[in-house]
Order: C-alpha cells, then structure tokens, then sequence
C-alpha cells in the first residue's frame, strides 16, 4: 500500500507522531557508545644505515716505501785539516859535563866490580842532572847522596850528605833524580853507599 495512504488510515495520534519520526533528522551515532578508531600503528623508524664494510684487505700487500738514507756523520777533519798542537821547543842541555869522582860502599868491599852495578845505574841519567845544573849555570861544584840500595836492586832510599853548591832547588832536584833510578841488583846484597859526582862547565 501506498505510504500515503497508510499514513491517511492511521488514527490521529499515531499521525502526529508518524509525522514527526519522519521529519526528525536521523539522530548521529553517540559518540559516547561509538568504537574508537583504533590508533594507527606508529611508521617503523627507518633502517639505519648500516656502517660500511671493513675494507678487505689484499692477501698480498705491496712492500713498504724505502727508508730514508740514515744522515751520513761530517766526515772527520784530515790530518792535514787538524790543528797541530803547539810544539814545545825543547831546551838543549846546558854545556856542562857530569862526572862519577867517587864511590864508597860502606863496610866494603870497594873494588870495581862491587861498584860497577852503581855506576852502570846513575850514568843513563846524567843528561837529567845536567838540565838540573841550569839552575847554577856557569858553576863548578861537587855533589854526593847516600844510597840504600836492596838486595833486589830497584829504587833506593836517597839522603843528602855533601854538596859545594848552595843552591837548594839544585840540590833537591839532583836528589830526584836519584830517587827515580831504579838500580841493579848489588853483587854483595843490600849496600848503602856514598855516590859523588862534579859538574864541570864546557866552552
């Protein structure tokens, strides 16, 4: 039927409110009882960019470079280039003759052959009193020690005894000398003795 017609051959009542269910806007669904949209799921954090890969390396690696040349040391000065140190002009020996005048050994015996070891002992070193006499240039004079010389030979024990000159460095350097001779062995074991020498001006 016709819905003009059923509206017609309702009673009044039920018209009116047919009327106004049909006019009343469709009423929006409550948002209350409405099923919340469901939150979309989060974009998924981009993929990092995964670090490069660890360079590979070749099985066969090419040699090092060479290593610099060591630094070459100056080469040393030639001998030529060398500084010559300065030559020490030695003085000639004073013009003075150094003579043996006595040797007495104490308690004896005095031959030759006993005194020849002493005499064999001081001679190598005359040249040494002489350049002593430079002290007293020009003097004439007489000089002797007393020696204690050891069975085995070697450096004696020297005393002044008896000297002309009045020079003390002079006489103190002839007894040096004494002291730095090393004698040899005395034939009759250990000898004290008087040794006396002169010294003689030459020219």
């Amino acid at each position: 039927m016709p819905r003009a017609v059923m509206l017609r051959s309702l009673p009044g009542s039920l018209l009116s409110l047919a009327l106004l269910s049909a006019c009343a806007p469709s009423s929006a669904p409550d948002p209350a009882t409405s099923t919340p949209a469901t939150p979309s799921a989060p974009a998924s954090a981009a993929p990092r960019p995964s670090a490069p890969a660890a360079s590979v390396v070749p099985s066969t690696l090419p040699p090092p470079p060479p290593a610099p040349p060591a630094s070459t040391p100056a080469p040393a000065a030639s001998a030529a280039e060398a500084p010559t140190p300065p030559r020490v002009e030695e003085k000639p020996l004073p013009r003075v003759k150094v003579a043996n005048i006595g040797i007495h050994i104490g308690g004896g015996p005095n031959d030759n052959a006993t005194k020849e070891p002493f005499k064999r002992s001081v001679q190598p070193h005359y040249d040494e009193m002489r350049r002593c006499w430079s002290m007293v240039e020009g003097q004439k004079g007489d000089i002797s020690v007393e020696l204690r010389v050891e069975r085995e030979g070697g450096k004696a024990r020297v005393k002044p005894n008896k000297s002309t000159f009045k020079h003390r460095e002079f006489n103190e350097c002839v007894h040096r000398v004494f002291e730095g001779i090393d004698f040899l062995k005395p034939r009759t074991g250990t000898t004290v003795l008087n040794f006396s020498l002169r010294f003689t001006p030459e020219g």
